[in-house]
Order: structure tokens, then sequence, then C-alpha cells
């Protein structure tokens, strides 16, 4: 099991987003034009460890497969494990370039 430490993106002082580090930074490119880079030192961005008590336990499961990109929910949209899990259970699923976690 692994617990990630939550993060929050903030504009000015006002909270825009709560997540992983990584869900923050893709949050960022996602709400404005600029890089990431040039937003923080700019635009009033922040990103800041969450210091609610939030902690994510967020990684791959074995024997489950997962959408890493594509228009839905996938691990490069910047939905977590869980939220891009492919299910079997839709005859109508059309599984291509399946990807499982390595073991151990």
């Amino acid at each position: 099991m692994t617990l990630t430490q939550a993060y929050k993106l903030t504009k000015n002082g006002k909270l825009l987003f709560k997540g992983t580090q990584n869900e923050c930074f893709i949050k960022l490119l996602k709400v404005q034009g600029q890089s990431t880079d040039y937003a923080l030192k700019y635009g009033g961005y922040k990103i800041e460890p969450y210091t609610g008590l939030r902690l994510i336990e967020d990684r791959p499961e074995e024997g489950k497969v997962y959408a890493l990109t594509g228009a839905g929910k996938s691990i490069a949209n910047g939905n977590t494990w869980k939220e891009s899990e492919v299910p079997f259970n839709n005859p109508h699923t059309i599984i291509r370039n399946v990807v499982q976690p390595k073991k151990g």
C-alpha cells in the first residue's frame, strides 16, 4: 500500500484543486496557457502540500487493466489509477495495447 501526500493548487490564495502533486501540475496546465514554471513564478499560482488529513492511496493493482491515454478517464488526463480502471464486465469495451503493472 502506498499513501501519497495530498497537495493543493491555489491562485492568489484561492483554492482551485486538491489532489496528488502530479494531478495539481496537470490541472495547472489545463487552467492556464503558460508553462507551469511561468505560472508558478509570475501567474499567482502555487502548488503546496495540503495540510488537511487527506492522504491518497493510489497505485495500480495486479490483475487490473488501466487506461493510460485516451479521451475518457486515463492516467494521462490526470485521473487516479482507480478512476482509470477499465472494466471487464462491459462486453463492448475494446482493449488495445494492454499494459499491466509489474509484479513486486
